[in-house]
């Protein structure tokens, strides 16, 4: 497998290191593939890494290295905002698409692949990540008020990153645990010693580290020329397009968990990768921005991206609320999925507040009917 997705990064090492001119299409596919396929090997050896370090700190490292790639193009649009207003757009488009294309879809996936092996209705997860949830009800109600002020600015900035700063923390401070796998390349990095191990992971990191670095700038330039070529509307590529290719690796490597029976790990993966999307990369657009422009002003919403960031707040605290219990069944799963899917069929930019409100009113709806979830909700506050 792992053959496989290096092999996906080779062709574009290959353009970019020769200065081979491509097409706008062929430069979004190359360097797409490229993208997935380094945010595999980061995954994987991240993976490999959970031999040394603490189950719940490897599984966060798992999750922010798998987002890697939408850390690089989000950025990349912030970085290059104060020369190119538009692109101010494209960095919270990106952001709130692969948000909620990660509960929507990749919550939801979770649940519905584990049904079809092993015919278990739900996913449970282990009090441990009570305080995960809490970490993202703090980071989801603190967003409420963003398009109330309509920008980002450094306060925000300090807000998520110090946040994620303590998730990171607490989850370092967790016990080293047995790994169970089958893998020949996991079995190998286990029987030769901690030091050429670790100087293997580091090989390997900085190799798919490099490949995100070369991939993103071309990736995100070639997917915008491409939606003007097609007439498509940027926002929109950006929006679902791009994270599509950038939240890959990380959906790919959930998969597999629930594959080698691990379902409980891909959940917490994911909910990992929404925590540190939710805290690391918003506080980082706006820091990214001032960098980038050398201003201490705050990067402005309109009221497109106010709305689309209400739209992401709205879904992540319905997805708190049904995960309250630290268990996600068929049924919610399918709602979360159901939610997510007709809004995206749904493009017009009306619906956005109507749906946000549908959010916060099956919110409400669950609390008041469901004594567990309130419980539940109520009790995220635990583990601090």
């Amino acid at each position: 497998m792992l053959i496989l997705f290096f092999s996906l990064t080779i062709p574009w090492v290959i353009f970019w290191s020769t200065g081979v001119h491509l097409s706008p299409l062929a430069q979004a596919i190359f360097s797409g593939l490229a993208i997935v396929g380094a945010g595999y090997i980061l995954s994987e050896f991240s993976e490999i890494a959970q031999i040394d370090v603490p189950r719940g700190f490897a599984l966060a490292v798992i999750a922010l290295i798998a987002v890697l790639p939408e850390y690089v193009v989000d950025l990349y649009f912030a970085w290059m905002a104060p020369k190119n207003p538009h692109y101010a757009s494209y960095a919270s488009a990106n952001m709130t698409g692969a948000n909620r294309l990660l509960i929507g879809f990749g919550w939801a996936l979770i649940v519905f692949l584990n049904f079809f092996k092993t015919r278990e209705k739900k996913v449970v997860l282990r009090e441990g990540f009570r305080w995960e949830m809490g970490i993202l009800a703090i980071a989801t109600l603190y967003s409420f008020s963003i398009p109330i002020r309509k920008h980002l600015s450094f306060v925000d900035a300090a807000f998520f990153i110090g946040l994620f700063a303590f998730y990171t923390y607490k989850t370092a401070k967790g016990d080293v645990e047995e790994i169970e796998t089958d893998a020949l390349l996991f079995q190998f990095m286990k029987s030769i010693s901690k030091i050429k191990r670790g100087i293997l992971i580091i090989l390997g990191f900085l190799y798919g580290g490099f490949v995100v670095f070369i991939s993103a700038k071309h990736f995100a330039e070639g997917l915008l020329k491409v939606g003007e070529s097609l007439k498509i509307e940027k926002f929109i590529l950006v929006q679902w397009v791009a994270p599509l290719a950038s939240e890959a690796p990380e959906l790919i490597v959930a998969i597999i968990f629930v594959l080698k029976g691990k379902a409980e790990n891909s959940l917490g993966m994911l909910v990992s990768s929404k925590i540190n999307q939710w805290t690391l990369l918003v506080g980082c657009i706006p820091l990214v921005y001032s960098i980038s422009g050398l201003t201490i002003h705050p990067l402005e919403l309109d009221m497109r991206q106010n709305e689309e960031i209400f739209l992401t707040s709205a879904q992540s605290l319905f997805a708190l609320i049904v995960l309250s219990e630290l268990d996600l069944d068929l049924k919610e799963g399918t709602l979360l999925f159901l939610l997510f899917f007709v809004q995206l069929v749904i493009p017009n930019p009306h619906t956005r507040l109507v749906f946000s409100f549908v959010y916060v009113g099956f919110s409400l709806f669950f609390l008041l009917v469901s004594k567990k979830k309130r419980e539940g909700f109520i009790n995220l506050r635990k583990g601090f």
